[in-house]
């Protein structure tokens, strides 16, 4: 659904990509990684088991002929190729263009990251904490042997927390009004189970019918996407925790910072905001609109993800009302 999915290429774990070293442009998110490559594509973790990974942000490689150029990877991690962000060209690499040429960037041009073998690291550190407890054990025992352990490389493991995007089915719960996707007619989507509608003028809505936990979504290829999703609010115990993950996690809006309450329509509902920044310096802002479904444990996520656009669908978000 969202274009950073709909973008991700089928690459071959022998792709033309050259592996390197990689540094967010965002400096407070700058540690080393490692590039890791799916059916899907390419995402780049921080850590071994894939628990954390970079998103949602332009970065600077330095790849393997030593050369830096800057990649984009959207917003559930995977790069970017062939294609424009934010105005900005990336090629069949994902490189970034700039006037037909990919733009390459100085040593001390640019901050960057090492690319390392995270299971490799982890395996020379716990050697050298073998080590280290081997002598500790022998200097508090002078007549005992000493010995020194032999630690075995981690074997590379999956992102199991590399996230869909999308939210928890209400399908699978039982609720006194039952669960249903939005009806869509023209561009006014209605649904009695959230008990809400809305009315968009300029693009055309989907429902999405996977069971994924998304009810909708508008998604042209020349505009911002939105997004209408569901989250169980069981394992947050309130919608305040929740909003906190959402910013917290990859699969919200990570990064991002929570401003006040909006009114939209016939709802308030909780803001969020998170600014992506380009290659040529101009900042621009993905949003999150959150409530409380009444009478269920279900959070409603509305997610704009502007793309470098101007469109915000503030004026659809206005129509929202009530349906019973």
């Amino acid at each position: 659904m969202k274009k950073s999915m709909k973008r991700a290429a089928l690459i071959a774990a022998t792709g033309a990509l050259l592996v390197g070293t990689a540094f967010t442009a965002r400096a407070e998110l700058k540690e080393n990684g490692q590039w890791c490559v799916e059916d899907q594509g390419f995402w780049f973790k921080l850590t071994e088991d894939g628990s954390k990974f970079l998103d949602s942000t332009w970065y600077y490689i330095k790849d393997s002929d030593g050369v830096i150029r800057c990649y984009h990877f959207g917003q559930n991690g995977w790069l970017d190729r062939n294609t424009v962000i934010d105005g900005s060209e990336v090629n069949d690499q994902g490189q970034y263009v700039e006037n037909g040429v990919v733009r390459t960037y100085g040593e001390n041009e640019i901050p960057y990251a090492a690319h390392t073998d995270l299971s490799a690291a982890k395996a020379v550190e716990t050697q050298v904490q073998a080590t280290e407890t081997t002598a500790q054990a022998s200097a508090a025992a002078p007549g005992a042997a000493a010995s020194t352990g032999t630690a075995t490389a981690t074997g590379k493991k999956g992102k199991s927390y590399k996230s869909s995007g999308k939210g928890d089915n209400p399908a699978n719960a039982s609720f006194t009004q039952a669960y249903e996707n939005s009806t869509i007619a023209g561009g006014t989507v209605a649904n009695n189970w959230a008990n809400f509608t809305m009315t968009f003028s300029n693009v055309q809505p989907k429902t999405d019918d996977s069971g994924s936990g998304t009810d909708f979504y508008v998604d042209p290829e020349d505009s911002a996407s939105l997004s209408v999703a569901y989250y169980s609010l069981d394992a947050y115990g309130s919608l305040d925790a929740f909003v906190n993950n959402y910013l917290a996690s990859a699969r919200g809006l990570r990064g991002g910072s929570r401003g006040g309450d909006v009114q939209l329509g016939a709802y308030s509902f909780k803001q969020l905001s998170r600014a992506h920044s380009t290659p040529e310096n101009e900042t621009y802002y993905d949003y999150a609109y959150i409530r409380q479904v009444e009478g269920t444990n279900y959070a409603q996520v509305i997610l704009v993800e502007q793309n470098g656009f101007a469109e915000n669908y503030r004026a659809a978000l206005n129509t929202i009302a009530r349906v019973r």
